[in-house]
This record gives structure tokens, sequence and C-alpha cells, in this order.
């Protein structure tokens, strides 16, 4: 049974509920399934991770399995018609699932990472999420304003999109992985704790979902600062595929990290630095304020000075209109007299 898609009254494409039904369930399949094939395995003599295209084929790859620690199969022959990749021995039931995976995968490279790039977070954000009932922030604010006696016209150019970044990057001193952490009442796991050399930061990678609400609350009540990373972009786009080097560049991007959470502590932080940037810029308008008063005086000296010239012009207008009329009787009294001789 088929449907079609209109879109404007026209047809878009054609599918089947059959089709739909197969296209969701591969989905939830390579989400939530057991995995059978990954490129990244661990060796056994160091539990380092080992590319599938850098091990001997089969057995003798000597992997394992992170998830069941069971022994693992390298399929990379050249004749190979599939992707390379390791896979479990026949009859294997490890319920390893690839979300769980890429997961593990992402720890294992944090571990290995010594700077991390904080995304970029601009005050209007921040205003709207945690400052816009703080009225210390916004009487500071105007203060500035005042300070720099800045005209209202002024006002609007300057922005609040500024995109504070606090000194990245940051230098990484302790990585620790599903750790778990106290309050007064609760306790959470994160995925990853960074302790970097300003302030501790969670990391929490996802492919379905992002930190639900409950463990949300709770890292606002333990106040860290915490990052969510999107790994179902990076899934889409490279699925099985990839090599250790492609996931690190990825984790490197900005535009893979969202805040979730920053703490009382970085958001001064942030808030200094933002005043620092509005000190800076309003400093900067002060000659553009000058030169703007110097040309409105320029522009009212010389318009008094037209108006004084124009006035002059209509003067000896009307002068010069008076000397014609004086002129033109002279001429007329000149015309009588001629008249008047000749008629004797």
């Amino acid at each position: 049974m088929c449907r079609e898609l209109y879109i404007n009254n026209k047809t878009f494409f054609k599918y089947s509920l059959f089709e739909i039904l197969i296209s969701f369930l591969s989905f939830f399949k390579s989400i939530r399934m057991p995995c059978r094939e990954y490129p990244i395995a661990l060796k056994k003599e160091n539990n380092q991770l080992a590319e599938i295209q850098n091990v001997p084929n089969g057995k003798a790859c000597n992997c394992y399995c992170f998830y069941c620690k069971g022994d693992l199969i390298a399929v990379n022959k050249e004749e190979n018609k599939v992707t390379d990749h390791f896979k479990h021995y026949p009859g294997s039931n490890c319920t390893l699932s690839f979300e769980t995976y890429l997961h593990w995968l992402t720890k294992k490279i944090f571990e290995r990472f010594d700077f991390i790039k904080l995304p970029s977070i601009t005050f209007k954000d921040l205003y709207v999420k945690y400052w816009c009932f703080e009225s210390e922030k916004t009487k500071k604010i105007k203060d500035l304003f005042s300070k720099y006696n800045l005209p209202e016209e002024f006002r609007d150019i300057i922005q609040y999109e500024f995109d504070l970044n606090v000194l990245n990057p940051f230098k990484i001193e302790l990585c620790t992985t599903e750790k778990r952490l106290k309050n007064e009442e609760e306790q959470i796991q994160p995925d990853i704790l960074l302790k970097l050399d300003s302030m501790d930061l969670l990391v929490e990678p996802y492919v379905t979902s992002k930190v639900d609400a409950r463990k949300l609350a709770k890292i606002k009540e333990i106040d860290i600062s915490t990052l969510a990373i999107d790994l179902n972009t990076f899934r889409k786009e490279n699925r099985l595929e990839f090599t250790e080097e492609d996931l690190t560049n990825y984790l490197l991007l900005d535009s893979c990290k969202e805040w979730l959470y920053l703490s009382k502590s970085f958001r001064e932080e942030l808030f200094n630095e933002f005043m620092c940037l509005l000190d800076k810029r309003l400093n900067e308008r002060i000659s553009m304020v000058q030169d703007y008063a110097n040309h409105a005086a320029d522009i009212e000296k010389n318009g008094n000075e037209m108006k004084s010239t124009q006035d002059t012009i209509e003067q000896l207008e009307r002068k010069i209109r008076s000397l014609e009329s004086v002129n033109s009787d002279l001429a007329s009294k000149r015309r009588l007299c001629i008249r008047s001789i000749y008629s004797y």
C-alpha cells in the first residue's frame, strides 16, 4: 500500500508503509540492538585501542571486546566484499549496542586529550538563561554606560552579541569516567569528569537523547558546568567506516558541543569578561561620539553662517530692486522732459 506526500499540491515522493516500518526498525536496530561489528577494539597485550586496518586478519588480531571481554575476529582481507570490521566469535551472546560502543570510544579518546576548547556563548544567551532577573548585573551595565555618558543615539551601536570564550583552550589536568558525584541527598554518575586548570567540567556524550531533566536538576544542585556532545551526527555520517582520528577530529569541533549548564563561578567569569569587552567597545566609541559632537557643532556653525549670508543676499536684492525702481522713474522723467522740449 503506497501513500503520496503532497507539498504545494505537488507530489513530492511516494512511499509505502512497509518501507517506513523497515527504516525505523533499521534505525533502532543500529542504535539499540546488539552491535556485532565495529572498527576499533582493544589489544590484549596492552589494552590500547587497535584499528581494524592495523591488525592481522582473523583470530591473530589478538583483540577483545571491552563490553563482554570476549575475543574478537578481524575481518580485513583485501578480497573481502564487506567493510573491514571486528566481529565476535560465532555463538557470542554479547549485548553491546552501537550507542554504548560510541560512548565508550568517546571516553577512551577524551582520556588522551591534554586540552579542550569550549564552545563560545553569547552574552544574550547568558542573560536570557541566567541573568534576566539579576538586577545587580543590569545595574553594573547601566553604570558602565553612565561612566562614558554615551548619547542615546549611540547605544544601538553597542551590541551584546559578544562571543565569550574565557581563555580557550583549557588545559585538562585530570580525566575520569563514570565517577560518582554526591550532593547532600543523592548522587549522579556523569560520563566524563574533567579537572581543568580553573574549574570542573562534566561531559555528557549522547546518540539518541541528551541528559534527562532529573539528572540535569542534580547537576544544577552540585553546580558543575556541563557540556553535551552530539554523537548521532557522527554516527550518521560515518557508520562503521571511521578511524580513531576521525572521531578525535570530530570531538574537537565546536559544532558538536552544546552547553547544558554553567556553574555560578563560571558565569561570573563570563560576566567579568563581558564587562571588559563592553568597556573596551565603549571606549572605542568615545572618539566617534566626539567626532559626532564636533560634526554637529560644525553643522550648526555652517548653518548660522549660511543663514547670515542668505540674509545679506536678501538685503542686497531688496536694494537692487529699489535702485531699479529709482532708475525706472528717472528714465520715465527723462522721456517726459525730452517730449516737452520737442513740443516747443
